[in-house]
């Protein structure tokens, strides 16, 4: 999968003017092909935690993959492969704060986010090395942030912050 060098990062809930240089996936292409895949691969592990994938959730993950520059989306069982064979590694710093964001935006797409796509939300953000009660903060404020927003990053990211 490669990304779209036509494709501009987006500011991912960063709003001023200049926030192009702290975009999340402000990488070159290789980079963001990289962890875009890992991104859309953690997605859909946290998607599969309520042992479904509706199509609204579908819809999202394509959005999220042609948002983060990838010219097409992988199936499934090649993003659970591209999972299990990347690790949890992003280039960008602040990867794993943009993946959890986009992981919860998906996991409320179908209304309702599962205590099963929590359980799920709560380990990826530990295995990414938050404290378990960092990833409690976080998700508390990244749902409160989708209550008014479509976009959960800023909250996460601030939560998240030292």
């Amino acid at each position: 999968y490669i990304a779209d060098p036509r494709c501009r990062t987006p500011h991912f809930g960063d709003t001023e003017p200049g926030s192009r240089d702290r975009s999340p996936m402000n990488t070159t292409n290789h980079d963001l092909d990289a962890d875009g895949l890992l991104t859309l691969a953690n997605i859909v592990h946290v998607m599969l935690a309520d042992g479904k994938i509706d199509d609204r959730e579908m819809e999202l993950l394509r959005s999220v993959a042609h948002r983060l520059g990838l010219l097409s989306t992988p199936t499934v069982e090649e993003l659970l492969e591209i999972g299990m064979s990347m690790g949890n590694t992003f280039s960008s710093p602040r990867g794993p704060q943009l993946c959890l964001a986009e992981c919860l935006r998906v996991a409320s797409a179908d209304g309702e986010i599962h205590d099963t796509e929590i359980r799920a939300w709560k380990q990826l953000a530990i295995s990414f090395g938050y404290s378990p009660t960092a990833a409690e903060a976080a998700l508390k404020a990244g749902i409160e942030a989708l209550a008014t927003t479509p976009d959960p990053f800023d909250a996460i990211r601030r939560s998240l912050k030292p």
